[in-house]
């Protein structure tokens, strides 16, 4: 006879009773008789429950159950979960890494102030560089942008600036009333005094 450990599980008695029965649930069933007596009991068990009529309570079984629970207040218990080993040595290394990384950049920051002409010396050519790629790209996406014929209408008004001031006093417009509304909204309301 086989030990407790290796019989079936309920999940794999359920699986064997739905007919989707597992490799190692069907070759266990072979060789145990107390499995195979739990099968059937299972069987029997499904079935009658099967044959039972179906019961639907009134539909004042709710309203009666409601009028006999009684809610109390609730009360919110903080929940303490035991930190595990795996977890206090993580909060560990995050700690040391965080306070390895502050003590780098910290040092760093007061060698540049110890060390100004050195710093500049190695930070110049790496914002000259930025600064650079920076307005390439600028330029690169307004010359893409401005060529773009959705976009046509926005070249013409820049051509002829007289075409844009309605669109711009229209725009401004827009926002004031915006603003004015925002306000509106962000104001306490007045408490009126009865006199």
């Amino acid at each position: 006879m086989m030990t407790t450990a290796a019989h079936l599980t309920t999940d794999e008695l359920d699986a064997f009773l739905e007919d989707h029965p597992t490799p190692r649930a069907t070759s266990h069933l072979a060789t145990c008789a107390e499995c195979q007596m739990m099968v059937t009991l299972d069987r029997e068990v499904v079935y009658h429950l099967g044959a039972l009529p179906e019961h639907v309570p009134s539909y004042r079984f709710a309203d009666g159950v409601m009028a006999r629970v009684t809610v109390g207040h609730p009360v919110s218990a903080p929940v303490v979960v035991p930190a595990t080993p795996r977890a206090l040595a993580a909060r560990r290394r995050v700690l040391v890494a965080g306070g390895l990384t502050g003590a780098a950049v910290a040092g760093a920051f007061g060698w540049a102030i110890l060390n100004p002409a050195a710093a500049l010396g190695f930070a110049s050519p790496a914002l000259q560089q930025g600064g650079h790629a920076l307005w390439a790209g600028m330029q690169v996406g307004l010359s893409s942008a401005v060529d773009q014929p959705v976009l046509a209408w926005v070249t013409d008004m820049v051509a002829a600036p007289m075409r844009a001031i309605p669109i711009l006093v229209g725009a401004a417009g827009a926002y004031a009333l915006a603003l004015t509304g925002m306000r509106h909204l962000l104001t306490e309301p007045a408490h009126h005094a009865r006199g």
